[in-house]
């Protein structure tokens, strides 16, 4: 039946495209869940239609039953009473139920497998609605774990793209440069320094020095006549 196999389809539908299709998850699966159980709604009518026509089909075979075994009991009660003629035209009309009966035979047979499908199908179709709605929660927090997860690995790329962190490299070698820049500025005025206290040493040496070279000078000068 057309209906179970379009609601079939639903049911078979690959949940992850339908997650990759849609914005709102969670309002797709409930849209899915909605549409299913319209499609349900509509299955049951059809199993409802096929068992009505199961039980026309078996009342109709009933009544032509029921016409065979009067029409029988009729011949029956004509031969008793001697009454050929009456007996014979009991049976003619026996023969016509006969008849009803055997073109009933294969309609009511058919009937019966299709309302007996349809209530399989019915049942598999409600069996699956079930399980999909059992399922929902859980998808919906696949879907939103999903989510979060493309998010962060879409955050992480962008760092790792425009890292926020790479001014500060830079700006450790810049306080490196400064660093040293400024040591050598003090390299050089300790060394400046250095040189003017030599200076100053030779210079104080050098005095002494002179001021030795006098007194020995005056400890040997010629000392003037008395």
């Amino acid at each position: 039946m057309a209906i179970f196999k379009r609601a079939a389809d639903i049911i078979r539908a690959n949940i992850n495209e339908l997650l990759s299709m849609a914005e709102d998850p969670e309002k797709m699966l409930d849209l899915y869940l909605e549409d299913a159980n319209h499609y349900l709604l509509e299955a049951r009518t059809a199993v409802h239609d096929a068992m009505t026509a199961q039980n026309e089909m078996q009342n109709q075979y009933d009544k032509a039953a029921e016409e065979r075994d009067h029409w029988q009991n009729r011949a029956e009660q004509a031969v008793q009473k001697g009454n050929d003629t009456l007996a014979r035209e009991a049976l003619v009309q026996k023969k016509k139920a006969d008849a009803r009966l055997d073109s009933l035979k294969e309609p009511l047979a058919q009937t019966k497998l299709q309302s007996q499908a349809a209530r399989e199908q019915l049942h598999t179709l409600e069996d699956r609605i079930a399980e999909a709605q059992s399922k929902r929660d859980v998808l919906i927090a696949r879907a939103k774990m999903a989510k979060a997860s493309k998010k962060t690995a879409e955050t992480l790329a962008s760092v790792s793209s425009t890292d926020p962190l790479a001014g500060m490299s830079s700006m450790e070698s810049k306080i490196a440069h400064m660093e040293a820049d400024a040591q050598a500025t003090n390299d050089l005025l300790k060394t400046h320094r250095d040189d003017l206290e030599e200076q100053f040493q030779e210079l104080e040496g050098g005095s002494s020095v002179d001021d030795e070279l006098a007194a020995l000078k005056a400890k040997h000068a010629p000392k003037p006549p008395a």
